[in-house]
């Protein structure tokens, strides 16, 4: 199997067992649970997250403009 295959399965897998253990962590002992000790304090990000759909189109819309913004600057020739 070649090397990139074998990454990619590895990723997926790292991948899968992060968001077990999102889904399932009430059933999980604290010490187990990966996501909390990843996110570390995020309370100014939680602050700008009101849970509306008009943020979630906000931030689409800005990362959006950003990525491209940085694309237009990185690519020109």
């Amino acid at each position: 199997m070649p090397a990139a295959a074998v990454r990619g399965l590895i990723t997926v897998g790292l991948a899968w067992l992060l968001a077990c253990t999102s889904v399932f962590r009430l059933k999980l002992k604290r010490w187990l649970r990966l996501g909390p000790h990843l996110e570390g304090d995020q309370r100014l990000l939680r602050g700008l997250q009101s849970g509306h759909p008009g943020d979630y189109v906000l931030y689409l819309t800005v990362g959006l403009a950003l990525f491209g913004s940085a694309a237009m600057l990185l690519l020109r020739s």
